[in-house]
């Protein structure tokens, strides 16, 4: 994923999407949460949950690694993913498009 860009994130779970009512996605970069998502910003499909970042979002981190994690509520049972990893890749020119 590169800074500045709007990327979509798939995440395939082992249930169906719909089951969900509740979820956090933590995305955090050296220990810090840098984005929080609620279920509200994502779109469910099947056993698909889909989330796509803002380009503001993606350049408020630096480059390097992104921990990712969900934490999901099936009525009153509560599960929680490994720690997945995303590589953030840098942009020479900062700032929003639009200011380019």
């Amino acid at each position: 994923m590169y800074r500045g860009t709007t990327p979509e994130f798939k995440f395939t779970l082992p249930f169906q999407a719909s089951e969900i009512t509740l979820l956090n996605i933590a995305m955090a970069q050296n220990g810090t949460v840098k984005i929080s998502k609620a279920l509200t910003d994502c779109t469910q499909g099947g056993n698909t949950l889909t989330l796509t970042l803002t380009e503001s979002e993606t350049l408020s981190l630096a480059a390097g690694s992104l921990d990712i994690q969900l934490r999901v509520g099936v009525g009153e049972k509560r599960l929680v993913s490994g720690i997945l990893h995303e590589e953030v890749q840098d942009i020479l020119k900062g700032g929003a498009l639009a200011d380019a």
